[in-house]
């Protein structure tokens, strides 16, 4: 690297090398008033406060029938503890459901244009509030203040930011109703994925993104018929915690039988078990004897004695280092990482339904076991054929769906009579509703006013739509 000074004007110190000195210590003169002690961090910070939770303004086992944003807007604030949902995709095409099937009916544009599906509101309450994803959605446009043939010219693409203006608005609403303690995994696929991830970054921030989840749908198609490029398989699912206390718990697949037979080929009174080193040479503990033996050990010597006193510890030969004993009956499993290879796509009856973006139950219901507990409110916001609620009602959460589609509710009560063995309330009530709840949450959650305002507005607005 060059630099380049005015001889005239540039400090001596910056064209001659100075030898270093270390700074001076300033003492205050004898009398000065002692200074003033630094103020010790807030240990529990606003942005690791928990928030308090508002009361749901809504029945369990709701299924809401229209725009969902006006429905978001009418919940209060902090009421759902998990939002699973499969939102359009910007896949620039119409999906139809198959005639004479349980979806019957069931169809939605995947297609989006900015002078149609965009409202002039959502952009002025995202540039208002929400300042980084005005950025994203002007940088992908090409510029919002530009002429169409300027934005076509610059690169601009309408349709992804139309699709973007689309979602981040009810985002943004999805973020305000979930707690402090939930997660929220949004379905998608490579179209368009990036874009939601820039998205979420900016709304639930970085360091809440969790995992990029990999679903592979479909494999080893024989017929596929991409020619230019290798064939599409998979889709993504991003998952957000709203904070660093949202609850997460580990899932497991079985070990195949081929496994246990060469891994746990060990049995005692206990039952079969396998050994592991006790040893952790690489992980910088400080070594210690034990029974006569120098290593590292992975244990503490309290530890270490307690797996001697209780069998848990064997030996090859009485020189060698300990290995411990892990019993097959306490052994979860293979831990679930974020590439899914073993839900395939639905295919058979009676979980088909034939509606056109159909996603399997045991895809969700691993969402749902992972991120939220029994009696836990379940929120899909583009529920379609009841794929989620049908999994919330299964593992015993309760539920609030949305969606525009007329047969909706028929749907879920069919999926509920197909699954009715599957559940504890053999005959569950489903509210089916077409206005939007009142809020009465007092906790603006960081809402400011403007913002509650123009929610209020939307509702009345969606209310005089539905008055005859």
């Amino acid at each position: 690297m060059i630099y380049y000074f005015n001889l005239e004007t540039a400090p001596t110190s910056m064209l001659f090398p100075q030898p270093f000195r270390r700074p001076r210590r300033i003492h205050p003169p004898p009398g000065a008033p002692a200074k003033r002690q630094p103020i010790a961090p807030n240990p529990n910070p606003p942005e690791k406060r928990i928030q308090p939770m508002s009361k749901p303004n809504f029945a369990n086992r709701t299924l809401f029938h229209g725009d969902n944003l006006a429905f978001l807007q009418g919940m209060n604030s902090q009421t759902v503890d998990l939002i699973a949902t499969d939102p359009p995709f910007n896949k620039g095409k119409d999906f139809h459901a198959t005639p004479d099937s349980l979806a019957s009916g069931g169809r939605f544009q995947d297609r989006w244009s900015w002078e149609r599906d965009v409202q002039q509101a959502w952009i002025d309450a995202i540039k208002d509030d929400h300042p980084q994803i005005h950025s994203l959605i002007n940088h992908v446009i090409g510029g919002l203040d530009n002429d169409p043939k300027a934005r076509r010219k610059r690169g601009g693409q309408e349709d992804i930011a139309a699709f973007l203006c689309f979602i981040a608005v009810r985002l943004i609403q999805m973020r305000r109703v979930l707690k402090d303690t939930g997660s929220i995994y949004l379905h998608c696929d490579p179209t368009a994925s990036h874009y939601l991830k820039a998205l979420m970054d900016a709304l639930f921030g970085a360091r809440n993104f969790r995992n990029e989840i990999v679903w592979l749908r479909k494999q080893g198609e024989k017929h596929n018929l991409a020619r230019k490029r290798m064939p599409a398989s998979h889709d993504i699912i991003l998952f957000y915690v709203k904070s660093p206390t949202a609850q997460y718990r580990p899932q497991y697949t079985p070990y195949s039988p081929e496994y246990i037979q060469k891994n746990y080929n060990r049995r005692d009174h206990r039952g079969p078990y396998s050994t592991f080193p006790c040893t952790n040479d690489a992980g910088g503990n400080k070594p210690y004897t034990f029974r006569g033996i120098t290593r590292a050990w992975r244990f503490k010597p309290e530890t270490m004695q307690r797996m001697y006193d209780e069998g848990m510890l064997t030996q090859a030969t009485p020189s060698s280092p300990f290995r411990y004993k892990k019993y097959l009956d306490q052994d979860a499993g293979v831990k679930i990482e974020d590439c899914w290879l073993d839900i395939p796509q639905v295919r058979a009856r009676p979980e088909k339904t034939d509606y056109p973006t159909q996603k399997p139950l045991a895809l969700y219901e691993r969402i749902i076991k992972a991120s939220s507990a029994e009696g836990d409110i379940v929120l899909d916001p583009f529920c379609g054929c009841a794929t989620t609620p049908i999994a919330a009602e299964r593992l015993r959460r309760q539920w609030v769906g949305m969606d525009l589609w007329d047969g909706a509710h028929q749907c879920v009560k069919q999926r509920i009579e197909d699954n009715r063995q599957l559940l504890d309330d053999p005959n569950p009530q489903i509210t089916y509703t077409t206005h939007p709840p009142t809020r009465d949450d007092d906790n603006d959650n960081g809402n400011n006013a403007a913002v509650r305002a123009r929610d209020r507005a939307a509702i009345a607005a969606s209310r005089a739509q539905d008055q005859p």
